[in-house]
C-alpha cells in the first residue's frame, strides 16, 4: 500500500540488481490468492503456484490503483511479467496453466498481480504471494535491509529472522544484524501484498 512518493522514488533508486553466482541460483514461486488478511506468514500455499520463475536477486516493484503513486505511474508494472521484470527480468518463467479460483481463470504474464481499481483498497479481491529460496552469502555481523510494501517473512538456515514486519504496511525498511558466520547460507523468503502498490528489495552483501 505505497503511501509515500519520497520514500518509493528513493527506494526504487536503490534497488539492488546484484546478480547471484550461479552456485547460490534462486528458486521463485508466485500465487495469487485472496487478499483478505493476507499477510507474508510461512507456511507458503500448499496450491500449484501459478508462477515459478528462477531470479537473479530480490528486487521487485509495481504499482496499482488506490495508491498515491497511481496519478504519475498509473498500473506501473501490475502484471506477472511485469512485476517479476521491474528490476531486471527473471529465467525460465513457466505457468501452470490451471484455474486459480481467485483470479477466475487462468493466470497469465498480463494478468495484474492486485487487482485494485480506482475506487481505492476497498475494491480488492485477490493479492500477490511470493516464495524466493536459495543460497545468499552473507558476512558475519553485517547490517542487513530488507524493505518492502506489504510484508515479508525470512528465514535464514531455518531460522526465523525476528524484527521483520509481515503486514500489511506502507513501505518500510526493516534492518537486522546477522549474527552467522561469513559464507553462504539457505534463505526462504516470502512476500505478499495486498493492495495497490508495492516492492520488495533485499541487499544482503551477494
Amino acid at each position: 500500500m505505497l503511501g509515500h512518493k519520497a520514500f518509493l522514488a528513493l527506494v526504487l533508486s536503490s534497488l539492488s540488481l546484484t546478480s547471484v553466482p550461479a552456485h547460490a541460483a534462486l528458486q521463485g514461486k508466485l500465487w495469487l490468492v485472496s487478499s483478505t488478511n493476507l499477510m507474508a506468514t510461512f507456511p507458503a500455499p500448499t496450491a500449484t503456484p501459478d508462477a515459478t520463475f528462477v531470479p537473479k536477486h530480490f528486487s521487485f516493484y509495481m504499482n496499482a490503483p488506490g495508491s498515491s503513486q497511481d496519478t504519475n505511474a498509473p498500473n506501473l508494472n501490475n502484471s506477472v511479467s511485469g512485476f517479476l521484470n521491474s528490476a531486471d527480468k527473471v529465467g525460465v518463467l513457466a505457468f501452470s496453466g490451471l484455474t486459480n479460483p481467485a483470479v477466475g481463470g487462468v493466470v497469465q504474464a498480463t494478468t495484474p498481480i492486485i487487482n485494485t481499481t480506482s475506487g481505492g483498497c476497498g475494491t480488492t479481491t485477490y493479492g500477490v504471494y511470493m516464495e524466493i529460496t536459495g543460497k545468499v552469502k552473507f558476512t558475519a555481523n553485517e547490517l542487513v535491509t530488507v524493505t518492502h510494501d506489504d510484508g515479508v517473512s525470512l528465514k535464514i538456515d531455518g531460522t526465523l529472522v525476528s524484527g521483520i514486519h509481515s503486514g500489511p504496511n506502507n513501505p518500510q525498511a526493516d534492518v537486522f544484524v546477522f549474527t552467522g558466520t561469513t559464507g553462504s547460507h539457505v534463505v526462504d523468503m516470502v512476500y505478499a501484498n495486498s493492495c495497490a502498490g508495492g516492492l520488495l528489495s533485499f541487499s544482503p552483501n551477494m
